[in-house]
């Protein structure tokens, strides 16, 4: 094949694909389209969910709290001390003794439950707050891609 032909080749090949490639979008699709994709769009909306998140942090303030601590050791060795016979009846020897617990353990759980507290309620009334905040400006975002879309 000489040059010549492998380029209208290539050239018809590729008019081909742009010709197929090319569809009709419509406005209501570009602005579907655009919402789904816009990184602003997204950033909005995760916005607003982790404000949802903050809120439901700053409630769990004033939720029970419950707390759990436990232990247990194990002694394999003993550590045997000496002690003088005549303490165990038998005056003149030195006896060595185990002291200690070959087992050890122990456990503390706790409840505590807050009456009142101030900041949780002004917690509560910041999260939410912001959270509108954020409702507003996603609400915006999108306004302003619908605007870019269809002007």
């Amino acid at each position: 094949m000489s040059i010549k032909r492998v380029m209208v080749a290539t050239g018809l090949l590729a008019f081909a694909t742009f010709t197929q490639a090319q569809q009709v979008l419509t406005l209501p699709d570009a602005l579907e389209y655009t919402l789904k994709a816009s990184q602003a769009a997204r950033k909005a909306k995760l916005e607003i969910e982790n404000g949802t998140y903050r809120i439901d942090e700053v409630k769990s303030r004033a939720l029970p709290q419950l707390n759990a601590n436990g232990t247990l050791t194990d002694n394999p060795i003993l550590q045997l001390t000496a002690l003088p016979g005549e303490i165990v009846g038998m005056p003149g020897q030195t006896t060595m003794v185990a002291f200690g617990q070959k087992w050890n353990s122990g456990a503390v759980v706790s409840l505590s439950q807050t009456l009142f507290d101030q900041g949780v309620f002004t917690g509560l009334k910041a999260a939410r707050s912001t959270r509108e905040y954020y409702q507003i400006n996603a609400d915006l975002t999108e306004e302003q891609l619908i605007e870019q879309v269809a002007g």
